[in-house]
């Protein structure tokens, strides 16, 4: 396969698998998108991610793979919608499976839902959602955290 049609491709598929569509009563990806996308200012909107959360009875982790290029600023904002737990979010250098992986970024210490940064050069981050387990199992609930991405 020629380097532009490899390129072309993966360009395809992080531009309609970084989207996501509109589901479910809970949450509308198209009203959460326009909720946040002031908080991206001065940085133009790029792409969008809603993560539909689940309490079950088990402590849970979701990654999501974001490349980044370099010579861009980048923020990334997140909020959450019908939540009964906070959802922890987290931002690597490398996915969960490496043992030393570098933590760029916790909510848990933060008071703000944004985060922005410059890469030292084209990488790729790992978003984590550290969800608990729901506190009554027997009531599971659900909710959804969005996360959008702007770059300058």
């Amino acid at each position: 396969m020629k380097p532009f049609s490899l390129f072309l491709l993966l360009f395809a598929f992080l531009l309609f698998g970084f989207q996501s569509t509109d589901s479910g009563d809970v949450c509308n990806a198209k009203e959460l998108r326009l909720k946040c996308k002031p908080m991206l200012a001065p940085f133009a909107y790029d792409s969008s991610k809603i993560m539909h959360i689940h309490f079950g009875p088990k402590n849970q982790r979701r990654e999501v793979e974001v490349p980044l290029f370099f010579g861009e600023k980048y923020r990334l904002v997140f909020t959450s919608v019908s939540l009964q737990q906070p959802v922890i979010v987290e931002i690597y250098k490398k996915d969960y499976t490496h043992e030393k992986r570098e933590l760029l970024f916790t909510s848990k210490d933060e008071n703000g839902k944004d985060f922005s940064f410059e890469p030292p050069r084209g990488m790729k981050v790992f978003v984590d959602y550290l969800i608990p387990a729901a506190q009554d199992p027997s009531n599971t609930t659900e909710g959804c955290v969005a996360f959008l991405l702007g770059y300058k």
